[in-house]
């Protein structure tokens, strides 16, 4: 189905022909989502196909984000080597924008943090979130909250003798993530998904993500070694040898689709004093 929205920039920014072309692409692109998740689903149920959290179990939606490249096993796949990697297991994961919790389940099920600290400001999400946890028995590991507060991320970090944060708040990194507002996140190993916003102007040929990822990284400079994790596009070298014979080439492009640009995507902080 082509949303009210795309109809609506579509129709307004571009010429009459280019305008029903976009909206036959964006057709095409739902129709094969669609098609391919409903082979996926009755062949393998909901359940992760590949990648590093394969084999979990999954609820019937994700919040604000893609459910079918989780199910494929390739969303966020370049984080994948980070979290394999990564000196653990941490005593406490911190999950800010946890949704429904395809990071707090999947990292407490693969041993990566003992514990997991979750904050979702979205109150629907609670219960899907709460669902996955059962399903896949780590719910006594988690205490799910509302929004994060600067009060409220401290005294979860504090709480921690090795802790990792992890940040997808749409932009409240700016204001959550200030070491003079949380000075315990100094010891913490943060992970931010970087979003774009006004305050942080770009410079000339930049883009408001990367204007965010050079302050971020400017203000975590004294504290932590700073890494930045791209993102890209995918390609059909990234859909999965397990399904192979599912999907044509069109459908699998489609359904690994998270709908993003590529640019700086993450940035990984590790505290210095433990390097």
């Amino acid at each position: 189905m082509i949303t009210a929205q795309v109809k609506a920039v579509t129709r307004r920014f571009l010429p009459s022909r280019l305008h029903n072309t976009a909206r036959l692409i964006v057709s095409s692109s739902a129709r094969s989502r669609f098609s391919l998740a409903r082979a996926l689903k009755a062949k393998y149920g909901n359940q992760i196909q590949s990648g590093l959290f394969e084999g979990m179990k999954y609820v019937d939606r994700a919040m604000g984000s893609e459910l079918l490249p989780k199910l494929v096993g390739t969303y966020e796949k370049e984080l994948a080597p980070l979290f394999l990697e990564a000196k653990g297991p941490f005593d406490s994961l911190i999950d800010i924008g946890a949704a429904e919790g395809y990071y707090a389940v999947g990292l407490l099920r693969n041993g990566f943090s003992r514990q997991c600290i979750a904050f979702e400001a979205v109150q629907q999400a609670h219960k899907l979130l709460r669902g996955m946890a059962e399903l896949n028995e780590v719910w006594n590991q988690i205490s799910l909250h509302g929004s994060c507060t600067t009060e409220s991320l401290d005294t979860a970090i504090s709480a921690s003798s090795k802790p990792f944060v992890l940040s997808d708040c749409e932009g409240a990194e700016l204001e959550l993530l200030d070491p003079a507002a949380v000075p315990s996140l100094a010891k913490a190993t943060i992970l931010i998904e970087v979003h774009g916003r006004l305050e942080v102007p770009p410079q000339p040929g930049e883009e408001h993500p990367a204007a965010m990822a050079r302050f971020l990284a400017q203000r975590f400079s004294p504290t932590h070694r700073v890494t930045t994790i791209p993102q890209r596009l995918r390609t059909l070298e990234d859909w999965p040898r397990k399904l192979a014979k599912l999907g044509t080439s069109f459908q699998r492009l489609a359904a690994m689709d998270e709908h993003r640009t590529p640019g700086p995507g993450w940035l990984l902080l590790e505290p210095s004093q433990l390097n």
